[in-house]
């Protein structure tokens, strides 16, 4: 090995020369060596391109926007070479934006060979082989700044994101490694841990795949090796006589007590999150129910179970819901049995009426369906009759002039348009409007015209066909649109023309009575213009109107409108818009409709007037969880069909009010010609569903997420501990719940129907909840109702809350299976490893308490009965599995002297006598099962 090293450096025309000394050398073999060594020790082969460690993060205290990126930190390529991260990096948060949210994106950006700083290093000029021939004198060594040596580094670097409705996160350089993602609020004065999210690639060391599988490494000698010391150990006799009433080999031992734990290892077993007693109480491992008689005017016998308990199957772990008994008859639920006011259970059933979508991916759409009109239209009325059947009528001819009087059912499942014959004529309509009754039977329509502005009105029945014309007080006016906002409730907005301008009248239509009334309202009344309004029903008893100024860019205006109030709100968002976001140019022809729970506008102008490909839709969303029309926005996106205007849209109906699927149908096109065209719409986000028959929410096939809020609930006190249970078809792993006590400061994830105790609570506490679906594409989660519990005492809930159910007529052993079905049978088995037996139940008359057993479920359990005898002596076996170990024993009261007394038989589910006991004395029984 040379032990000398000459380093050169090029100053002009001169060649300086460095003698480095064998300790120099060693000191780079030795760096080079520890590199080797750690890539070593950190990696298996076929890692990603790039992989990390380290790089832990702090943020700032309080109100600090800034995060600081800390020591170690290494970032691995696979072509072998590592960048370090040199020292803790402190890097500042821009301000939030006060109307959108945004993602930043903290990456590790990779320098290689960056120069370390300088250092003044002794350098000597070279002679020339001239010089050195011509015996020149050496020169002088002279100090010259230059590296020591070379880094690779990671260097902590911030990306900001664009605040945006639905935030997208920065785009990675070439050179960059994701670090952290930080979510930005709109608004936002303070960065929490919860806004942080680890992005980090990081490697899987050798030792972590070792504890992962369990397993150690070990070479096939000294496996063997192993092998033969056990062998040898095994066939060793043991003198275990007491227990086996014999000399066994350990083999035998072994291999009965591994034929005993196959059959108990996988037993259901009951756990408790906060456990009230001691764990070596038997009754720790029992749920326990109490008989109970309802107070009501009938008294009807039920039993009570106690909340908190968890039923753990070895693979999965199974909690008490009410929806999970599978005979329905029982009428399990959630009661209060104290009326203490410290306690509040709240019920709220999930419909997308009554829940706000905050994010989701996979955005609503219409596709081009095999259906066509007859003939061409453009303005066509339509109203669905119930969650199939849509009802299309009349329009504008393709020349713009004649009117068109046809009716058409549309089979939304089937895909078929089937022409109408009514019992009676209709007349023909170029500008008519259709209305949802919401009875499943019929619609409302407005026969309205250009050359007539008192329009005739007719309600049709979809069934029969049946035509009732309403000749009663009506509109007028030329155009007419509204929704079923309430049950018997049709809201109906009439444009007249006047000579002096537009003018519009608002009428609310009765189904049951078939009477309209114009309605005084008040407020931010909206004046609309004709072909530039239209609106859709928005939630219960309210409607939502877009209006825009023809000829004013940014002239959009939203509005609400209370029928409970009869006042008009204007609120304070941006509205939507026609050509590019500079001109914000007014919507005209555009049309409305409420679908998945929230209002979706189509039609207008394109986003830019030369683009033939893609209309556009606007959705009315929230980017807050607040459930407050303050915090609105219009959100746009390209469709994939072609632009079109004058369509007909509605959507289908979700029991009795609008808000399912939707259709467009036909409509002028610029670039296209729809005018026999019929579009369904393609679901995003949170959809419509049902649930035993009831209406519930899920996620659409397009997407993989959606977060909603409920809302906001103002509790009287400060919440100390709180339950949620959620009816419903779900999993922990597609479902997460999110809740905070204190208006949204601190957020605590919690697992449905488990005892949780709240970390943080304003006094009174303000609950506000975000609920996250994921579409796992095995499994989509169902949900139908939220049921709550607020105690203001901690864990005294479980204590005030049961799951109740009736009854039932006869003894019936009560079951739940690893799926969390709870079955009721008149056959009392010993839990399995696919059913654990939780309580008997028999009744004791029509007016009293039934008697209530509960089973101790605890694997490889040991419990001990006592009790003094009186001549006789006996307990009730508990335990829900077989008893496979009985030993039995008195003690003397005179001198406390223990004795042997003969082990009673223990049957399941039995009565057990111990004999041998002398009156007085205390008697100890302990089984195992």
């Amino acid at each position: 090995m040379k032990q000398r090293l000459i380093q050169t450096i090029i100053q002009g025309d001169n060649t300086l020369g460095q003698v480095s000394d064998k300790n120099d050398l060693m000191k780079a073999q030795q760096f080079m060596h520890a590199r080797i060594s750690e890539t070593i020790y950190d990696f298996l082969n076929n890692q990603n391109a790039n992989e990390a460690t380290g790089f832990s993060y702090e943020l700032g205290e309080g109100n600090a926007f800034n995060i600081t990126i800390k020591k170690p930190g290494r970032v691995y390529a696979n072509s072998g070479v590592s960048f370090e991260l040199l020292g803790n990096t402190l890097l500042s948060i821009a301000e939030a934006d006060e109307e959108f949210p945004r993602l930043d994106l903290v990456v590790a950006v990779l320098d290689d060979e960056v120069n370390a700083e300088l250092d003044l290093i002794p350098f000597v000029q070279l002679r020339t082989a001239e010089e050195f021939s011509e015996s020149v004198e050496p020169y002088p060594p002279q100090n010259i700044n230059a590296a020591t040596e070379l880094h690779w580094r990671a260097v902590p670097q911030i990306r900001t994101g664009t605040p945006a409705a639905t935030p997208s996160a920065p785009a990675l350089a070439s050179n960059e490694v994701p670090l952290y993602l930080i979510a930005v609020a709109a608004g936002a004065s303070q960065i929490h841990d919860t806004d942080v999210f680890d992005v980090r690639e990081t490697i899987l060391t050798l030792r972590k795949i070792n504890q992962l599988v369990g397993k150690n490494t070990i070479d096939i000698a000294g496996l063997l090796r192993r092998i033969e010391i056990v062998e040898d150990v095994g066939n060793l006799f043991i003198n275990l006589p007491l227990i086996f009433g014999q000399f066994r080999t350990l083999n035998d031992i072994l291999s009965s007590l591994q034929r005993q734990l196959a059959s108990v290892r996988n037993l259901p077993e009951i756990r408790y999150k906060h456990p009230k007693l001691a764990l070596t109480d038997h009754a720790t491992a029992q749920i326990p129910a109490a008989g109970a008689v309802t107070d009501d005017v009938i008294a009807v016998p039920v039993v009570d179970i106690e909340v908190g308990g968890v039923i753990n199957f070895g693979d999965r772990e199974v909690i008490l819901r009410p929806e999970k008994f599978a005979d329905a008859t029982r009428n399990a639920r959630f009661h209060q049995v104290t009326s203490n006011p410290e306690t509040v259970k709240l019920e709220t059933v999930l419909t997308l009426n009554g829940v706000e979508q905050i994010a989701a991916d996979g955005a609503a759409d219409f596709v081009e369906k095999a259906s066509e009109f007859p003939a061409d239209r453009a303005r066509p009325a339509c109203a669905a009759r119930n969650g199939q059947f849509i009802e299309v009528f009349g329009g504008l001819a393709s020349n713009n002039l004649a009117h068109l009087g046809d009716w058409l059912t549309y089979d939304v499942d089937n895909d078929t348009l089937t022409t109408r014959v009514p019992l009676t004529a209709l007349p023909s309509a170029d500008r008519p409007a259709m209305f949802p009754c919401g009875d499943g039977t019929n619609v409302l329509l407005i026969c309205g015209s250009e050359s007539d502005d008192t329009p005739q009105i007719f309600k049709l029945d979809a069934v029969s066909g049946a035509v009732t014309e309403i000749t009663t007080t009506k509109p007028t006016g030329v155009q007419f649109f509204g929704d079923l906002i309430a049950t018997n409730k049709i809201l109906v907005v009439a444009i007249r023309k006047e000579i002096s301008g537009f003018e519009t009248d608002f009428w609310e239509f009765n189904t049951s009575t078939n009477l309209f009334t114009q309605l005084g309202v008040t407020g931010s009344v909206p004046s609309l213009t004709l072909d530039y309004a239209h609106g859709c029903f928005y939630r219960e008893n309210e409607f939502v109107l877009v209006k825009f100024t023809p000829g004013e860019s940014a002239s959009g205006r939203t509005y609400i409108f209370n029928a409970s109030s009869l006042v008009w709100t204007q609120i304070n968002i941006a509205s939507p818009y026609g050509n590019t976001a500079e001109k914000r140019a007014p919507l005209s022809r555009f049309r409305m409709a409420n679908i998945n729970g929230r209002p979706l506008l189509v039609g207008g102008l394109l986003a830019k007037e030369t683009d033939p490909n893609n209309a556009r839709i606007w959705e009315l969303q929230s980017n807050e969880i607040t459930f407050s029309t303050a915090k609105r926005i219009w959100n746009a996106w390209n469709a994939t069909f072609e632009p079109l205007t004058d369509a007909g849209l509605c959507s289908t109906l979700i029991g009795n009010r609008p808000a399912g699927r939707a259709a467009l149908f036909a409509g002028h096109g610029k670039f296209s010609n729809a005018q026999r065209k019929v579009f369904a719409s393609v679901q995003g986000g949170l959809v419509a569903t049902t649930y035993n028959g009831e209406a519930a929410i899920t996620l659409a096939d397009t997407s993989t997420f959606a977060t909603f809020s409920i809302p906001i609930y103002n509790n009287a006190w400060e919440v100390a501990s709180y339950m949620l249970s959620v009816v419903g078809d779900w999993t922990d792993s597609n479902l997460k719940v999110e809740v905070s006590f204190d208006d949204g400061d601190n957020y605590q994830t919690i697992s449905p129907d488990r005892l949780a105790l709240v970390l943080a609570s304003d006094s009174p506490g303000k609950r506000r909840l975000k609920i996250t679906l994921y579409n796992l594409k095995s499994s989509k989660p169902v949900l139908q109702q939220l049921v709550e519990i607020f105690d203001e005492d901690g864990a005294q809930l479980e204590q005030r809350i049961v799951i109740r159910y009736d009854s039932p007529g006869a003894v019936r052993a009560v079951y739940v299976d690893r799926d969390g079905v709870i079955t009721l049978s008149a056959t009392i088995e010993p839990s399995t490893p696919d059913k654990c037996l939780l309580h008997k139940v028999t009744p004791d008359g029509a007016e009293d308490p039934p008697i209530v057993k509960n089973y101790i479920n605890r694997r490889r359990v040991h419990i001990k009965y006592t009790g003094i005898s009186d001549g006789s002596a006996e307990f009730d076996n508990e335990l829900a599995v077989p008893v496979r170990y009985v030993d039995a024993r008195a003690v003397k009261d005179a001198d406390s002297v223990i004795y042997k007394i003969g082990d009673p038989e223990v049957e399941f589910d039995a009565v057990v006598d111990v004999a041998g006991v002398v009156s007085g004395d205390a008697w100890i029984v302990e089984l195992e099962g």
